[in-house]
This record gives structure tokens, C-alpha cells and sequence, in this order.
């Protein structure tokens, strides 16, 4: 659908006056009830980062590709699209009001705050809809988790009355797709509601970073859904066809199979995979009455007895709660590149990349995480070294960098002239050297992972296949759920930093195909 913004403009609006959106699905879906202001903020300083944004604003400044969208309602403007900027910014005005002490003393010593910001005016909600939607889907703007983006098109749908094809149409995407986020919306919320006695398991289901993509793969599968004793309307909506004690027993486990990483991408992938966890589930007579007939007529899930007030479901909670340190069958070795047997002959190449397969990646993850952070800087260093391209990829690295520095040169330069009233002439060059932001010429200096990766991407003759030039770019900027660079960087500077299994596990799924053809590549030349 083609945008028209005949009908919108622009005002310069003030920070302190404009309303963050109690609607945006990146907060209104995780809250019992309506947050106010401060809620909404504290709310994005625990989850969203918006202390870090507001430190990168102070030092950097508001970019003016990143004006908030609003619409007026009543007499205040509400932001629709920029609530973690626009937060952040309020964060600058007034740090104490939201920040502990420490956090508000280091946003005061930055100096700096915005009392205005340019802000485009959509006429109303709807008119913006389909932007927004499309920037946190498809843009570098910090992308919706899944459970973002299906709680805005269930909002399009219940709320403002479109239709599927409508939303179809709105948001450039199929009707199938908006069909799997309405069931994927429904089994969310009606799993959050399984754990009101475990309010920490709650919270985790809660969170937009729930897998509930895992939790997907089982209920697409025909004998997955027929586990769980469940169908979908055409609109998501959750009908039963067992009874509800049932049902709830069997959702239950999957959620906290999902929750304990127990079934995965990697659990749930082939169809042998599939049919072997399908047999390990009806190895489970003791949880769950197999001898129950799902039923041809199913009844709305909403219809039925609360799950809290089920004798049975009372029993069931008990039981894993006395039982939570029982260990379950293993079915998953949790190890990676478990079907790659790759050999370079390159001896410390090899012993790491045997040490990943060793180690299970969900007891040690730190371990096999900075692993693999130091096998794809030596297996890329000798893929292009096989191919020829070192010292090419140093001069457009060493480019780039001497680019940076001569930009900071002479911002210190111009500071150094106005704050000390000196002349060009009277900063002599050694300064520069002292600084260390000397032009490099030197190519035979060690090449960065993230240089060397930029130089692959920007190579279709190395990698024709733009799919796999695209699973780099996806590590550069930790797109797709994926550990990104700067993610592995953190794992070794940062003692604070952590990343869930299921990241690294689809990470490695993301470039799995590319190191294939890497290793096959330094076998071969």
C-alpha cells in the first residue's frame, strides 16, 4: 500500500509536554494496567536500554533522521513512533526524577539536554499505522521483537476493526502471515495465563523476548497441535478439543519445555527430529491422559473453567513444583555443528572448532561463545588469505580508519583553537601522533573481524550468493535474533553481559551455511 502524507506536518513540539503512548505494544502488552508517564519510563530504562540512549543522545546528539510521529489527542500530543527517544529525552531533562543517583550524576556530567524536538503530526493512529509498522519490521530502527509485532496487528484487528485483508493490505504483508500472528498473539496471552502461581515463570513468558516462534513449530506440526488438544479459528482465536484440564497440563509442559531451552529449533527441525519428540511426549503417560479422544467440534478455550480454579490443574502445579529439580530425559545433547565434521588442517583452527563441538553449549555458554567469536576471526583471516584479498580488505579498512581519525583530529583541533585562542600553525603534528590518530599505511597489521566481515559483504565475487553475504550482515548488526558482534565483543569486556542459549544456537544456524563453504573453500585452494 502506498503511503500519503498529503495530510501530514510538522510542528516543533516540547519535550517535557509531549505524552509517550500507553498503547505501544512494547509496554501496554506486558501491564496489567495503564502505566503512567514515569511508569512508561522506568519501564524502558529497565527493559529498552533508554539510560544508554540517553548517555548516546548527550554525546552525539538527536539525529534528525529519528523525528518522533505523533497525532493530537485531546490537548496533548501523543508519540506514536519515538517513545524510547522521546523518553530518553525527558531522561536528559530531569535524570533524578527517573534515574538512581549514580546513573542521574553520570547524564548530568554530559551537560546537555533538548527542551523541543521537530515531530511529524499524523492526522490520526490509523494514518501511522502502517509506517510504524513497517520501520520496526523492516528498518535499522530497533526492531519489534515478535511478540511486539503480533500484539500491534491484534491491535489493528480487535481495536481499530480491520480486517485480515485490510491488515494484509496496511502492513505489505500476506494474509497467512497476518493469520499466524493473531495464533501466535492468542497462544501468548492464554500461556501467561497458565503460571499465575509461578509469577517468576510469568515474567519470563512475558517478556517480548519469549521464543514464542519456538512454541509455533510445535502447534503448526499436525501431530504437534494434536498434543495439545487445540485448533484456531480464522482469527487466531484458541478452541479446544479436549477438555480444558487437559489442555492446560499439555501447554503448560510445552511452555516450560520452551522456557528451559528443551525444544528448540534445533530439537524441532527435520522431520525426524520432529517424529522423536513427538514420541518422547507420548512416552509421558504418567503427565497426561492419553486415552482422552480429541473431539471433530471445538469449543472456544475462553468458554471454559478458569485454569486457577481446576482441581486438576491445582494438582498439576503442585507436582512441578515439588518436582522442579527432577531431571527430564535428555533428548538434546546441546551441542553445536553436530553434523559438521570439518577439518582445515590448520591445528589451532581445529582444536577450537573441536572444542565447540565438545562442550554443551548450555552449561558453558560463555565459554563456547567466545569460542566462536575466536574461530570466525581466524577461519575468515585464512579465507581470505586462501583467496588473495589481505591486503586489499587492510587498505579499505586502514581507509576507513584514517577516515575516523582525521574527523576527531579536528574536532580537537577546532576545540584546542577556540578554548586556547591558537593558531593552526601551533599545533604541530606530533600532537596528532601523541594522540594516536596517525594516517595507517601499514597492511600487514592484524585486520579486525568487523573490518574483514564489511569487506566481505561489500564483495559479491566472494560470496555470490547474496543469502550469505545477508547472514553477515545479520551478525554485524544483530538482526534476527542473533548474537551480533558487538554482542561476542561484550562477552569478553563486560562481566554484567550475558546471552541466552537459544541466541547462540541460532546464531550459529544463521551461519552455518557460510562456514561450510568457508572451510570447503580452504580445503580446496
Amino acid at each position: 500500500m502506498r503511503l500519503d502524507f498529503g495530510n501530514w506536518t510538522q510542528r516543533l513540539l516540547s519535550v517535557e509536554h509531549l505524552k509517550l503512548d500507553i498503547d505501544n505494544p512494547r509496554f501496554s502488552y506486558f501491564s496489567k494496567k495503564k502505566m503512567n508517564q514515569t511508569e512508561i519510563i522506568k519501564f524502558l530504562i529497565d527493559r529498552f536500554e533508554v539510560y544508554e540512549l540517553a548517555k548516546d543522545i548527550a554525546t552525539d546528539g538527536y539525529l534528525l533522521n529519528e523525528e518522533p510521529i505523533v497525532c493530537k489527542e485531546g490537548e496533548s500530543y501523543v508519540v506514536l513512533e519515538g517513545n524510547r527517544r522521546v523518553a530518553a529525552c525527558k531522561i536528559l531533562l530531569n535524570p533524578h526524577r527517573y534515574l538512581s543517583s549514580q546513573k542521574a550524576q553520570n547524564i548530568l556530567k554530559y551537560n546537555y539536554s533538548l527542551d523541543k524536538l521537530n515531530c511529524h503530526v499524523s492526522p490520526t493512529r490509523k494514518d501511522a499505522d502502517i509506517l510504524i509498522y513497517r520501520r520496526h519490521t523492516t528498518t535499522p530502527v530497533r526492531r519489534w521483537e515478535t511478540i511486539s509485532q503480533d500484539a500491534h496487528v491484534h491491535k489493528l484487528f480487535s481495536e481499530e476493526a480491520y480486517t485480515i485483508e485490510e491488515i494484509a493490505a496496511k502492513l505489505s504483508e500476506s494474509t497467512t502471515n497476518v493469520r499466524k500472528a493473531l495464533r501466535r498473539y492468542h497462544i501468548h496471552q492464554y500461556s501467561m495465563t497458565l503460571f499465575e502461581d509461578n509469577p517468576s515463570l510469568r515474567e519470563a513468558i512475558s517478556n517480548d523476548k519469549f521464543p514464542i516462534t519456538n512454541l509455533e513449530r510445535l502447534y503448526d506440526y499436525k501431530d504437534g497441535i494434536d498434543f495439545l488438544g487445540i485448533s484456531f479459528t480464522f482469527n487466531g482465536e484458541i478452541r479446544k478439543r479436549l477438555d480444558v484440564e487437559e489442555v492446560n497440563k499439555r501447554l503448560r509442559f510445552i511452555v516450560e519445555e520452551v522456557l528451559n531451552d528443551n525444544f528448540n529449533s534445533r530439537v524441532f527441525n527435520r522431520e525426524s527430529d520432529k517424529k522423536e519428540y513427538i514420541e518422547y511426549l507420548k512416552s509421558l503417560s504418567d503427565k497426561f491422559d492419553f486415552s482422552k479422544t480429541l473431539s471433530d467440534s471445538a469449543t472456544p478455550i475462553e468458554q471454559d473453567i478458569p485454569v486457577e480454579n481446576t482441581t486438576a490443574q491445582k494438582e498439576h502445579n503442585e507436582q512441578v513444583n515439588n518436582n522442579e529439580a527432577k531431571k527430564q530425559p535428555v533428548r538434546n545433547k546441546y551441542k553445536l555443528f553436530l553434523e559438521n565434521d570439518w577439518e582445515t588442517g590448520i591445528k589451532r583452527i581445529d582444536d577450537i572448532f573441536k572444542t565447540m563441538r565438545t562442550l554443551r553449549y548450555d552449561k558453558h555458554i560463555d565459554v563456547v561463545s567466545i569460542a566462536l567469536r575466536c574461530y570466525l576471526d581466524m577461519i575468515i583471516y585464512e579465507f581470505l588469505k586462501k583467496k588473495g584479498c589481505l591486503e586489499d580488505a587492510s587498505i579499505q579498512e586502514n581507509a576507513k580508519i584514517n577516515k575516523e581519525h582525521d574527523k576527531l583530529y579536528s574536532k580537537i583541533k577546532r576545540y584546542m583553537i577556540d578554548e586556547f585562542a591558537l593558531n593552526e600553525e601551533e599545533i604541530k603534528e606530533e600532537f596528532r601522533h601523541l594522540l594516536k590518530l596517525g594516517q595507517r599505511t601499514d597492511t600487514s597489521t592484524s585486520l579486525s573481524l568487523r573490518g574483514m566481515l564489511q569487506y566481505i559483504i561489500g564483495k559479491q565475487e566472494l560470496f555470490p550468493d547474496n543469502r550469505q553475504r545477508n547472514a553477515l550482515a545479520a551478525f554485524l548488526k544483530g538482526e534476527n535474533n542473533v548474537i551480533d558482534l558487538q554482542g561476542f565483543n561484550m562477552l569478553v569486556h563486560n562481566q554484567h553481559y550475558h546471552i541466552e542459549p537459544s541466541q547462540l544456537e541460532n546464531t550459529v544456524i544463521n551461519l552455518q551455511p557460510l562456514l561450510e563453504l568457508i572451510n570447503q573453500t580452504i580445503i580446496d585452494e
